[in-house]
């Protein structure tokens, strides 16, 4: 991990391809699980649904390309790719969820709990970033970031922390209104991305830290 001075419209650029699919997968702050839709009510068929279902498919497809890279793909490889990103996003929440669920149970902090779910959503924000925040144009060597050791009493605050920068990087307008470019917004989501990685990367090595503490 390293820090980078990326400018924010190569940022916007892989948050609005990403943008196309990640709109259609926002879960709920307390969602338990994604949305299950029913079948459509009897009488309401559209009959455009089939074309616009089919668009939606090839904008999704284009988006998964220019994420991924500049060779193109073929189809099944960008729908592989883009179905790796919805997953990482969707349960970029979901994961939340349950750490927030976890804090508001009145139960004493399960570091063993903190440490997995922090591992694991810090391994899907940095799969995430990958797509979503180039790397530093011209071939810049990276400045290596140094670890940030948290203290065994901000462990609560800390994660309390990583998920609202969670609920600000999934909630941003960039993910619902894809068509809309915004610039500042889409770097926005860049940086909160970047605090999500820094912040899960810091509470792992504090959980794991205390949940070995715990066990002797």
């Amino acid at each position: 991990m390293g820090i980078r001075r990326v400018p924010p419209a190569a940022v916007a650029t892989g948050i609005r391809a990403a943008a196309f699919f990640f709109a259609l997968t926002a879960v709920p702050a307390g969602a338990q699980q994604g949305p299950t839709p029913g079948p459509p009510a009897p009488g309401n068929r559209d009959p455009m649904a089939e074309a616009r279902d089919r668009q939606q498919r090839e904008a999704q497809l284009r988006s998964a390309e220019m994420v991924v890279g500049a060779k193109p793909l073929d189809r099944r490889a960008a729908e592989a790719a883009a179905e790796r990103m919805r997953d990482d996003f969707r349960n970029l929440q979901l994961l939340r969820n349950q750490v927030v669920r976890h804090l508001q149970s009145n139960r004493p902090l399960d570091y063993k709990l903190i440490a997995d779910k922090t591992g694991e959503i810090n391994k899907r924000a940095e799969r995430l970033k990958t797509h979503l925040v180039p790397e530093a144009p011209g071939g810049e060597k990276k400045e290596p970031e140094k670890p940030t050791e948290l203290p065994d009493d901000k462990l609560t605050d800390a994660l309390v922390r990583m998920c609202r920068r969670i609920d600000s990087f999934t909630e941003n307008p960039v993910f619902k209104l894809p068509d809309v470019v915004n610039v500042e917004q889409s770097a926005k989501a860049g940086r909160d991305l970047l605090d999500v990685i820094r912040l899960s990367a810091d509470l792992n090595r504090l959980a794991e830290r205390l949940d070995k503490t715990q066990k002797k």
